[in-house]
């Protein structure tokens, strides 16, 4: 295990002289850092907001339903929970946590927030609560000895704001979620990465060696390293968990985290929604409950009733689910608070002024990663570079930027003052709680949120046959009691 380590991440050894002896390669230790203190295996969430999901509640009901139930009183084995939207999923996999309390477990997710839920309520049978990437980063400070710090930015990897640093940083990302030990991309990946950033790609073989040296400087702490980074480490690192499994919001695992999950002996309980998965495009497996033979499927909804779940059925058959969802008749989940659902950040911006009157209080939205407020701040506040490199940058920057410049240069001097006072008075973070008032909020930022009354916005592609967006419109259905949206339409859902 060292010399696959030493492949991957350098031989650390001659670059840290190491004041500690090497520990056991058998869990992937290696030689400390001189510098930096040891910091203990334990959460060490993120301190950006990349990986933080949003608020979670779990459901109020009293008593499980039959299908619940049968998942409860399930042998202590690997499983497989396939969860609609409102089911009750983190519900169950607590309860069964709960009536197997032979050894404690260990609850992995990937929203933040959730994890926060968990561990507030202090449950007993529970070792610790932590999300995926947390985990993996207090295991990659303890086995190396060093202290989080910032994750790695586009602005790290080159001097000058260009589409080459958001290339070389989503390339990053894409060698950290492989299973092979080389950071070396294929042509094809390349390709997609061009696409999605406008990184002009000329040789990839040359490209592959640049990305080498960035790989390099990471493990050998020169630069910051990237999010996902740790997660590759601890599949390298051959690490074995100690405590039986349950691992919540399946859909939203990174691939490398599946083969971490492989090599694992301990039960493992797996929940999530297949038909949530909206981050396909990285990699993120749609088909995850192939991996487990024993699975369950939770299909009553607490959240909402008929005509929500009527909708939602509609994209679960054009998804070929195998199940449609059902209202429960248990007590369902009190939810407050009103949601405006767009399937893109500039949809964001075109929604605040079609229903900035909806309310009394202005509609909240965060505004920090929507390219159409960067752009405004860029030409009345602080410029994000030189005119002259922004106008270059702009022409071969990624469809979504361009598109954001255009809906610029349509506002009238009237609308800038307007869209400026709006984003500084009601604009909201990732980390901040949802509450009561209106929410203006992309269907990837819905994700984990309930609200009482939702709109659908009418920038989503509901003719697409591309799964992902069938998706989307499944999500943005389903997030509140009731939902107005202008697809709503009487047609056999298919079942």
């Amino acid at each position: 295990m060292t010399d696959r380590l030493s492949r991957a991440f350098g031989d650390l050894k001659n670059i840290h002289p190491s004041n500690t002896s090497t520990g056991n390669a058998s869990t992937g230790n290696i030689p400390s850092s001189s510098a930096p203190s040891a910091t203990p295996e334990k959460d060490l969430d993120l301190p950006t907001s990349h990986f933080q999901g949003k608020q979670g509640a779990l459901p109020n009901f009293k008593v499980c339903t039959k299908e619940q139930q049968s998942i409860v009183s399930a042998p202590e084995e690997s499983l497989a929970i396939m969860a609609l939207a409102g089911t009750g999923k983190t519900f169950t996999l607590l309860k069964y946590a709960e009536h197997h309390p032979r050894k404690k477990w260990l609850y992995l997710t990937y929203n933040r927030s959730l994890k926060n839920t968990i561990q507030e309520k202090h449950t007993p049978y529970l070792s610790k609560a932590a999300t995926f990437h947390g985990y993996a980063l207090g295991h990659y400070c303890q086995q190396n000895n060093v202290r989080p710090g910032k994750f790695l930015l586009p602005s790290d990897l080159l001097e000058k704001t260009s589409c080459e640093q958001e290339g070389y940083h989503l390339a990053l990302q894409y060698a950290c979620q492989q299973s092979n030990e080389s950071p070396n991309l294929s042509q094809e990946v390349w390709e997609e990465i061009e696409e999605k950033t406008g990184c002009t790609v000329t040789d990839p073989h040359l490209m592959n060696k640049k990305l080498e040296t960035y790989w390099m400087k990471m493990a050998t702490h020169q630069m910051p390293i990237h999010a996902d980074f740790p997660l590759k480490y601890l599949f390298l690192s051959n690490h074995q968990f100690k405590n039986p499994l349950l691992i919540d919001e399946c859909q939203d695992i990174p691939p490398i985290l599946w083969h971490v999950l492989n090599q694992q002996n301990q039960p493992k309980i797996l929940a999530g929604d297949p038909y949530q998965n909206l981050y396909s495009w990285q990699g993120t497996v749609v088909d995850w409950g192939l991996f487990i033979p024993t699975q369950y499927w939770l299909t009553e909804t607490h959240r909402f009733g008929e005509d929500v779940a009527a909708q939602a059925n509609i994209y679960l058959s054009n998804l070929k689910s195998p199940r449609k969802i059902r209202p429960s008749s248990l007590n369902s989940t009190p939810l407050t608070g009103d949601a405006i659902i767009t399937r893109t950040q500039l949809g964001k911006a075109q929604a605040l002024k079609k229903w900035a009157g909806l309310s009394e209080q202005p509609p909240k939205l965060e505004t920090k990663n929507n390219p159409f407020f960067q752009i405004l701040k860029h030409y009345h506040e602080s410029k994000m570079m030189p005119e002259k490199d922004f106008e270059a940058w702009l022409s071969t920057a990624p469809n979504r930027w361009q598109k954001a410049h255009e809906l610029y240069q349509l506002q009238t001097p009237k609308d800038i003052e307007w869209f400026l006072n709006l984003s500084k008075k009601n604009a909201t973070t990732k980390n901040q709680k949802i509450g009561g008032g209106t929410h203006i909020l992309t269907a990837h930022e819905s994700k984990g949120l309930e609200f009482k009354e939702s709109i659908i916005h009418d920038d989503f592609l509901p003719h697409s046959e591309d799964p992902l967006e069938q998706r989307l419109l499944y999500v943005a259905h389903t997030r509140s009691r009731h939902a107005q949206s202008p697809y709503t339409k009487d047609i056999d859902d298919g079942f």
